[in-house]
């Protein structure tokens, strides 16, 4: 099945937030949401949404709503008060992309290794 790459999503700004509103098409069951950094992907097959971000996002500090029409992602800036003048870095090639992706998942790897010593530290220090 070939992917289709979501084009229709809206975006605007405030001094703090980024808020994406993505369409759902066909009422999906499972949508997948990966943001962190300067990266962010909305997916449910055979549809995806990939944005390289202008700016860097907290993502402890974002949050999505789903809705049977749509994805509403609000996404906390690092650097509140600084307007994006683009959602997205500009005139990036394959190899940029695939850089980036490759971080955002060594990124997010790193995190979950460091929420996991947490927990188990407390669990630890708890008995």
């Amino acid at each position: 099945m070939p992917t289709i790459i979501i084009k229709d999503y809206t975006w605007r700004q405030c001094p703090e937030f980024v808020i994406l509103n993505v369409p759902l098409r066909g009422h999906p069951k499972m949508v997948d949401l990966f943001v962190i950094d300067n990266y962010a992907k909305v997916s449910f097959p055979p549809y995806i949404l990939e944005l390289f971000l202008w700016g860097n996002i907290v993502e402890d500090e974002s949050k999505c709503i789903l809705t049977e029409e749509e994805a509403i992602l609000t996404l906390r800036k690092t650097n509140i008060d600084i307007e994006w003048p683009t959602l997205e870095v500009q005139n990036v090639d394959k190899n940029f992309k695939r850089d980036c992706r490759n971080r955002a998942l060594e990124s997010a790897h790193k995190l979950a290794e460091e929420r996991e010593k947490f927990k188990s530290g407390k669990r630890t220090s708890t008995i």
